[in-house]
């Protein structure tokens, strides 16, 4: 009998580290996995090239190699890939519409969640909007941008940080789209100077355990304001839910404790 109580006591044993192991493992043979794209090099978990094996990565993470340059989908557009930081978790991206400089607008900004990406709780983003007006504005803050402008049919400004833009916004003008980049502290009089910071782009952050926590209908709360750490919880519970969890998991593991010490004393008996 006491080898039935041994072989049932190291089965378990195993089912709890195959539950521990087994996505460390998978992780790891992601990880020294990696392509390149362009100045995109060692690309690993958990981004994937579209070209890249099926083991390789996280589908969800998909980017593609377009004329040697390394791109993601992101909302409602495409996003060149500047820089990866896999130990900050930050990817850097400019929208493609704006990056070579050209004169366009950017990406349409629709009303939808990416739950594959956030921006980092420690960024300074600004966001200029851009306006089709039927008539001319004057206000400073109205940045004239010409070259997408047809003078006696409609006149496109571009607002930076939004500043004054709901202040001022006449029924003449409507909002066509919102372009994210890093802010800074300052007043642009012309749009040359608004599409250098634009062309700089943005950061956003990526979490695989947040995405997933979003996924099962939790909130994925963020600890500080310097790293990405974070805590998943049920919505509207907060702290109460994560305490009660680990009540339930420390009551089963003193149920089994009690189950297999009562187990042990028949057998003696």
């Amino acid at each position: 009998m006491r080898k039935t109580e041994l072989s049932t006591i190291l089965f378990l044993c195993f089912l709890f580290l195959l539950l521990f192991v087994n996505d460390g493992q998978a992780k790891a043979i992601h990880q020294v996995c990696s392509s390149s794209c362009g100045d995109i090099q060692n690309i690993s978990y958990p981004f994937r090239l579209n070209t890249d094996p099926p083991s390789y990565g996280d589908p969800e993470y998909q980017l593609t190699c377009e004329n040697n340059k390394t791109m993601v989908d992101y909302l409602s557009g495409k996003y060149y890939v500047k820089q990866i930081s896999y130990d900050k978790q930050i990817i850097r991206v400019v929208d493609a519409n704006l990056a070579d400089g050209s004169c366009s607008f950017p990406s349409k900004w629709l009303e939808v969640i990416d739950i594959r990406f956030t921006l980092p709780v420690n960024s300074n983003i600004s966001y200029t909007s851009f306006l089709n007006c039927s008539t001319i504005i004057n206000y400073p803050s109205y940045v004239r941008v010409p070259c997408l402008s047809r003078h006696g049919y409609f006149y496109v400004y571009a607002v930076y940080n939004n500043e004054s833009m709901y202040d001022f916004l006449e029924s003449s003008c409507k909002c066509i789209s919102t372009a994210y980049a890093d802010y800074k502290d300052m007043k642009y009089t012309s749009y040359d100077a608004i599409q250098q910071l634009l062309k700089s782009g943005f950061e956003i952050g990526w979490s695989i355990q947040c995405r997933d926590c979003i996924r099962s209908g939790k909130v994925c709360d963020f600890f500080n304001q310097t790293s990405q750490n974070f805590k998943c919880s049920k919505r509207g519970k907060g702290l109460i839910c994560v305490v009660t969890d680990l009540v339930l998991i420390i009551l089963m593991l003193m149920l089994f404790c009690v189950q297999m010490m009562d187990l042990m004393n028949i057998e003696k008996n």
